[in-house]
């Protein structure tokens, strides 16, 4: 390989090493403004009790954002994995900082770990939950609270099923040869 090539190869894995942290930053920021909608999204419902909105739409619209809240976080831990893992790889090449542990690049990252999605996801699992046993005390009748139970299972289905896909694809990663 000529010194030209060489060069090449080498600038073209910096680029790709800096996209890399680029995607990462752009995943925490996407997932730190996610959680402070949520927040204020939580207060205008809120709001909306105050103004006699039905309960059982109350609890409905907290559970269905509290799903949405938890797949996006599992899409940012998902590509969070994928670009740490790459970044591993390119570290392994070239070892610019050597930041990222070596485990990491050998796939050893669970899906569900100790990165600030999961913390995310924990935390809107916890505030959705509490909100709809608080709300759901005032709900009246038993039409209502059907509604509600059968919106409830149809989020935690959805939630459940992109979960499923999420963790499919990082095993599928996981399991890709070089």
């Amino acid at each position: 390989m000529d010194n030209d090539s060489k060069n090449y190869k080498k600038e073209f894995q910096l680029s790709m090493y800096k996209e890399f942290w680029a995607n990462i930053r752009n995943a925490e920021e996407t997932s730190w403004k996610i959680f402070i909608s949520y927040s204020i999204i939580i207060g205008v419902i809120s709001f909306l009790y105050q103004n006699n909105m039905p309960m059982w739409l109350i609890c409905l619209l907290i559970s269905g954002l509290t799903g949405l809240a938890i797949s996006i976080s599992l899409n940012a831990n998902l590509w969070f994995l994928r670009n740490i893992f790459l970044i591993a790889r390119l570290e392994g090449e070239f070892k610019p900082n050597n930041i990222i542990p070596e485990e990491w690049g050998k796939k050893n990252k669970k899906f569900i770990n100790d990165e600030i999605w999961t913390l995310h996801l924990i935390l809107y699992l916890i505030l959705g939950t509490t909100l709809c046993l608080f709300f759901s005390l005032e709900i009246k009748g038993l039409l209502e609270f059907f509604y509600f139970f059968c919106g409830l299972i149809l989020i935690l289905g959805f939630v459940s099923y992109y979960g499923y896909r999420m963790n499919k694809r990082y095993k599928r990663l996981k399991n890709k040869k070089n």
